[in-house]
């Protein structure tokens, strides 16, 4: 994991890592690991959610824009 200031980055390896961590569950690799891992988890989605939310926002955009477009065409009759 990365450490700057008070926000932890967490690289792809140590994402993988984690989940299959997960995957062997508590029972094979002990609960503080286990625990552990879900945490990483967790950090590695949460650090997502905004980049996933942009790129959600430009497609919807995008999307928009090709409907108004689609609109004034015309060819909302000749298109499913």
């Amino acid at each position: 994991m990365i450490y700057a200031g008070n926000v932890t980055a967490v690289s792809r390896r140590a994402a993988t890592k984690a989940g299959r961590g997960i995957c062997l569950g508590a029972e094979n690799i002990g609960e503080n690991q286990y625990e552990n891992d879900v945490l990483v988890a967790q950090q590695w989605r949460a650090q997502h959610v905004k980049p996933s939310q942009k790129c959600f926002g430009v497609l919807l955009d995008a999307v928009r824009r090709f409907r108004m477009l689609y609109a004034h065409t015309g060819l909302k009759d000749s298109l499913p």
